[in-house]
């Protein structure tokens, strides 16, 4: 019995399979022009999404079966907003913060604040669980990189459902500004990230900051597959990606991430696997997940308990967060051909660890001093992610998730079962 199976039967969920007209996938016919074809396989694969998937929703949404039609429809209507945006860049933004450079990526860490026992607040002092707003300042290095990664992930999507070459054509404007043109791009490095005054310049804790970076690489697949990006571009982003790979690994601050014990470690294997995988670093890719797997039995309980998030003051969100890493680390390894999802045994650590936060789900809470309340829709991705490996089922049902965010519907395929559209709240996002 397979991973999702295992999953269906334990937690007892309805399901149904996707039903759509037969997947199509785009291959390119030229530099400009795709056609359709039936196949799963794109000229350059994404990464962290699945082919399979894009394709199912594309049909969806090109016979107008619900929910995916909905889903595209709205994931279409922000593309458009955001042909009239100017691409977002480090270089002008954190106004009042002395940078090394202009073009140096800094922030703040979440957690920490200005000393209330000193004149000058300094040294900050640590609140964890208690975020500090001004590390969301949308003028800061952070906002605008989450700007850049969502963006150029809708834009090539956009471009991706409906053959237009005016969202890749942005996504490549997002991506020449972000990562190639010397008076905008970033320095290709994370030492200034979650600074904190008084007290350091940079952390390693920062590099978590680029948990979005998947996403851009698979943006850069679907515009490269597109024929949207010159083969001149197309190295300037990957040696961009490959010199961030490798101050990742060979940097004390990345080293130090590295050898984390929490969902820090977890989300720094993420980067760095996906970045190896996009770079075609196999040998260096096998590595990394062979340290995944060591990763994963430490982090995960005989419960399914992770022990290293329980403790912390949102134990639910983090716990979550952690497994949606370990997810992704799936997703990605079946480019080196190996079952994460099974892993190590027939035990899978994995189904264990949802289980383990579903049983759970219906709590008041988990006993965090900053988490009253579980944000439970936070569970929509993990469980689309589950169940999508070989048979494409929502199991996310009001009971389980407060929300289920049209936007998880524009990357995955799910069956309208058992879903609402009127208890959808797209502002809830898809957390992935």
């Amino acid at each position: 019995m397979n991973f999702p199976q295992k999953l269906l039967a334990s937690l007892a969920l309805g399901c149904m399979a996707f039903g759509s007209a037969q997947a199509t996938e785009l291959v390119a016919a030229d530099s400009k022009q795709l056609a359709l074809q039936p196949s799963h396989a794109l000229p350059e694969a994404p990464l962290r999404l699945h082919a399979r998937d894009l394709a199912s929703i594309k049909a969806a949404w090109q016979a107008r079966h619900q929910p995916h039609a909905a889903a595209v429809d709205q994931l279409l209507d922000e593309a458009e907003k955001l042909l009239a945006e100017l691409p977002p860049s480090v270089v002008g933004s954190d106004p009042g913060v002395d940078k090394e450079s202009p073009n140096d990526y800094v922030s703040l860490a979440p957690y920490w604040w200005p000393n209330p026992d000193t004149a000058d607040g300094l040294p900050w002092v640590k609140h964890d669980g208690r975020r500090n707003p001004w590390v969301d300042d949308p003028r800061s290095s952070k906002a605008a990189w989450n700007r850049f990664a969502n963006s150029v992930e809708v834009l090539a999507l956009a471009g991706y459902y409906t053959d237009d070459a005016r969202f890749g054509n942005k996504a490549v404007d997002y991506m020449r500004t972000w990562m190639i043109a010397p008076a905008t791009r970033m320095n290709p490095h994370l030492k200034f990230a979650q600074s904190v005054p008084g007290v350091a310049k940079g952390r390693s804790f920062g590099i978590i900051d680029f948990v979005l970076l998947p996403r851009v690489l698979d943006a850069l697949r679907l515009v490269s597959a597109q024929g949207l990006l010159d083969t001149n571009a197309r190295a300037q982003a990957d040696l961009w990606l490959a010199e961030l790979l490798d101050w990742l690994q060979q940097s004390p601050l990345g080293i130090t991430e590295r050898d984390a014990h929490n969902n820090h470690g977890t989300f720094y294997d993420v980067q760095v696997l996906a970045l190896q995988l996009h770079l075609g670093r196999m040998q260096e890719a096998r590595a990394t997940y062979k340290r995944s797997q060591a990763r994963l039995l430490n982090h995960i309980a005989a419960d399914g308990g992770q022990p290293h998030e329980l403790h912390r003051t949102r134990p639910f969100g983090y716990s979550v967060y952690n497994l949606r890493a370990f997810f992704t680390i799936a997703d990605l390894a079946r480019h080196l051909q190996a079952d994460f999802w099974q892993w190590p045994d027939d035990n899978a650590a994995l189904a264990r660890a949802l289980n383990y936060i579903v049983a759970r789900a219906e709590r008041d809470n988990w006993g965090g001093d900053e988490e009253p309340l579980l944000k439970r829709y936070r569970l929509t991705s993990l469980l689309l992610m589950a169940y999508r490996e070989d048979q494409p089922v929502l199991a996310a049902g009001a009971k389980l998730s407060s929300a289920l965010a049209l936007s998880c519907l524009a990357r995955f395929p799910a069956p309208a079962a058992e879903v609402n559209p009127a208890n959808w709240d797209a502002a809830a996002g898809c957390f992935y």
